[in-house]
């Protein structure tokens, strides 16, 4: 069968024009309907986010809103793109490494606060306006160090991914107590006389060191603590270059 869409229908969804609203009816946006998708995956994950759902939160008919949001998969590409808008990096900041600093803590905030979008960003690239210009951002704190734009790019690589591996288990780890209503700390207790049995075994003593000699550190100081070492790296690397 001839494909029979328009051209706009081949652009990405942040590119695609928004059909006018045709009254009567209630009066729909793009804008709207993202916010209220934004609304109920945040409350309810993306197994609860429909065009239905959408269209019932909003009080409107599902074929509605189709003029504004051709699909499910846009609307997704949407509400990424807008939640990537309030992990911007502000100026002014003193240097590349507040910058990059805050592009980090920025980033691993923002998937806290809505934890499907780590799953919608990592199935497949975006590059919705507020995404490119979090990257041209971050790109730009590094440019001007007499790097090549293939050591630049790959260094704010390194940096988002630094962010992505630690974020994942912290959400896994919520997912987990949503699911079973299990807290971390009834957790522990749970595990806490096998624990101790492996640390008495004397079959790995540098985890039996940690249990018995390390501080249990909250999850903002390991990611600080963390993130500070990859841009201690990043440090070094420069000085290597001059």
């Amino acid at each position: 069968m001839a494909d029979v869409r328009g051209p706009a229908d081949h652009l990405p969804a942040w590119a695609r024009p928004e059909r006018p609203a045709r009254p009567p009816g209630p009066a729909l946006s793009r804008a709207l309907i993202v916010e209220a998708g934004i609304r109920i995956t945040d409350a309810e994950g993306l197994e609860g986010l429909t065009m239905r759902r959408v269209a019932a939160e909003l009080n409107a008919g599902t074929m509605s809103l189709y003029k504004h949001v051709s699909s499910k998969e846009d609307l997704l590409d949407l509400m990424l793109d807008a939640v990537t808008g309030q992990a911007a990096v502000t100026e002014p900041f003193d240097g590349w490494r507040a910058g990059m600093r805050q592009f980090a803590m920025n980033g691993r905030r923002n998937f806290l606060a809505h934890p499907w979008a780590l799953t919608v960003a990592s199935a497949r690239p975006s590059l919705g306006p507020n995404v490119i210009q979090q990257l041209d951002t971050a790109l730009g704190l590094l440019a001007g160090l007499k790097l090549t734009m293939t050591e630049v790019n790959n260094l704010v690589s390194a940096v988002y991914a630094y962010v992505v591996g630690y974020t994942l288990p912290e959400l896994a780890e919520r997912e987990a107590q949503r699911r079973t209503g299990v807290d971390h700390e009834q957790y522990r207790k749970a595990i806490a006389a096998y624990v101790r049995g492996v640390v008495e075994s004397g079959h790995y003593p540098s985890y039996a060191r940690v249990i018995r000699e390390g501080d249990e550190l909250g999850a903002d100081e390991r990611f600080e603590f963390g993130l500070d070492r990859v841009l201690d790296g990043i440090a070094a690397y420069l000085d290597g270059r001059d």
